[in-house]
């Protein structure tokens, strides 16, 4: 019984744990979400200025800041891993296929 519970709570604690880049990953994309849509730079600058958004940013550009230019290619291969990215990146392919098509609909 010992030997499964072991296990299974490191898979649980290895899932459960998110890695610094995905972290990162995780506040850029909510950042992001909250200025798209807006193509004022006014508007963006002060979304981005917002507290609840500054601390982990600029932990993360710290980070980044000291890292060597490997570190940083494996840094950002690992943010593009991140469940966040991918579905940011599949919402925003979908967005753009969608004014592609509405787009050449109004060409007609």
């Amino acid at each position: 019984m010992f030997k499964l519970i072991v296990p299974v709570l490191l898979i649980y604690g290895f899932l459960a744990c998110k890695s610094q880049a995905c972290k990162c990953a995780d506040e850029y994309v909510k950042a992001a979400k909250e200025y798209d849509g807006t193509n004022d730079p006014v508007k963006r600058i002060k979304i981005l200025a917002k507290n609840d958004n500054q601390p982990i940013i600029r932990k993360c550009y710290s980070l980044y800041k000291t890292m060597s230019p490997e570190e940083k290619q494996a840094f950002d291969e690992e943010m593009n891993q991140c469940p966040s990215v991918r579905k940011k990146r599949e919402s925003d392919s979908l967005k753009n296929l969608e004014d592609h098509l509405n787009n050449s609909r109004s060409i007609k």
